[in-house]
């Protein structure tokens, strides 16, 4: 059975200080080990309410989907082991105030366990 493993870097790192208009970039990483997934790999982004202009930069061997406010990216059923990075930018909106974040959701891989990611929510003050 395979086995995912989905890591999520921000640049600036998660609760470092941003700025309205600042660009953040985060890497979402999946690794595949034991054996290629058995289903779609979906990672979902829900993008905070000051966030804006979602922006993949390097899809790697995802399939973009989703809305503009939760965006997805696929790897679909039969991706060999391996690691697999996507990068993306979004803009913090020009009236944020307070605290900017977001969550990724892991779903699919046919594997198991279920894919787990510990580091998938960040937060900007």
């Amino acid at each position: 059975m395979p086995s995912v493993v989905v890591t999520k870097a921000a640049n600036p790192a998660s609760g470092a200080t941003v700025a309205a208009g600042q660009t953040l970039t985060y890497t979402l990483t999946a690794v595949v080990t034991n054996g290629p997934t058995r289903a779609p790999l979906v990672l979902t982004d829900t993008l905070g309410a000051q966030l804006t202009n979602l922006q993949v930069t390097a899809a790697g061997a995802y399939t973009r989907g989703g809305t503009a406010a939760v965006p997805t990216v696929t790897l679909p059923a039969g991706t060999a082991k391996g690691s697999y990075p996507v990068t993306y930018t979004v803009d913090v909106a020009a009236g944020a105030t307070g605290t900017v974040g977001n969550s990724v959701a892991v779903t699919g891989n046919g594997g198991d366990p279920d894919p787990e990611c510990t580091t998938c929510t960040t937060e900007h003050p």
